[in-house]
C-alpha cells in the first residue's frame, strides 16, 4: 500500500488565510504532489524533491531522536548534509521564533584555482539561517538538553552513510517517489517549498548559499510552467 495516498489535501493553492497577523497563502499540496512527475519528465534537470507532506510522513517514520532532528535540520534550513554534520551547539541561535537562527559554514562557496595559504587559513564563510517554527525550536533545545554535546562538538554523531542508510529504510516503508532518498533530498525540498511558497529567488539563493543564482533557479522551473492561475478572469 502506498502511504502517501492517505494525504489529500482539497484547499485551492490560491485561498489566502489570516495566520498570526500574517497572509499565509494556502497550497493544494496534492495537486504539486501528482503534478511532480510530469515536471521532471518535461525537464531532466530538475532535481527530485518530496513535498511538504511527504517529508512530514518522512519525519513520523524518523523514530530515533538523532535522525529525526537531522532530517527536521535539513529541511527546515536547506542545509549540505556536511554543514548540518559540522553545526555544533553554538551554532544554534536561539532566541524565540522572531530572532533565532542557524549559522551554517557554507561548505563550497571556494575561489577558483589553487587556494593560496592565506584562504586556506581563513574559515569557512558563514550564512545564517532563520528558523521560526516552533515545534522545531522545541526539538532543538530538547535534543541538545538530552545530547549535552561539548563546546565545538558536533551535536550529530552518525555519519553521512548511516544518515542515508536509516533514509533507505523509510523509503522501502514509504515508497517515495524519488530514485534515491538522501539526505540532499531535503535541501531540493527545502527549496522547491520555499518558491511555492513565494519566497524570492535571491532569498533562496541565500538561505542555500549559492554563489551563482544560476544554480538556485533550476528550482524555479518547478513553477515555470504553472501559468493557469493568470489565464483566470480572461476575457475570449
Amino acid at each position: 500500500m502506498n502511504h502517501l495516498m492517505t494525504y489529500s489535501p482539497s484547499l485551492s493553492p490560491d485561498l489566502v488565510i489570516p495566520h498570526s497577523g500574517e497572509m499565509r497563502t494556502v497550497i493544494d499540496w496534492n495537486h504539486w504532489r501528482k503534478r511532480r512527475a510530469f515536471l521532471l519528465a518535461q525537464d531532466s534537470e530538475i532535481p527530485h524533491y518530496l513535498v511538504l507532506p511527504e517529508v512530514h510522513l518522512v519525519l513520523e517514520r524518523a523514530k530515533d531522536l538523532e535522525t529525526h532532528f537531522l532530517t527536521n535540520t535539513l529541511w527546515h534550513t536547506g542545509a549540505r548534509i556536511s554543514e548540518a554534520l559540522a553545526l555544533t551547539k553554538e551554532s544554534f541561535h536561539l532566541d524565540g521564533v522572531r530572532n533565532s537562527m542557524v549559522a551554517l559554514a557554507t561548505a563550497k562557496q571556494r575561489e577558483r584555482g589553487r587556494p593560496s595559504s592565506k584562504a586556506k587559513a581563513k574559515a569557512k564563510p558563514k550564512r545564517y539561517v532563520p528558523v521560526v517554527n516552533p515545534a522545531y525550536l522545541d526539538e532543538v533545545e530538547r535534543y541538545l538538553a538530552t545530547r549535552k554535546p561539548n563546546k565545538e562538538e558536533p551535536v550529530f554523531t552518525m555519519s553521512r552513510q548511516a544518515f542515508d542508510n536509516r533514509l533507505k529504510a523509510i523509503q522501502d516503508e514509504l515508497q517515495l517517489p524519488v530514485a534515491s532518498l538522501s539526505a540532499h533530498t531535503f535541501r531540493h525540498s527545502f527549496a522547491v517549498s520555499a518558491l511555492f511558497q513565494g519566497r524570492t529567488l535571491k532569498t533562496v539563493q541565500d538561505w542555500l548559499g549559492h554563489r551563482n543564482i544560476a544554480d538556485t533557479e533550476i528550482y524555479a522551473r518547478v513553477l515555470s510552467g504553472e501559468t493557469h492561475h493568470l489565464m483566470y478572469g480572461m476575457i475570449f
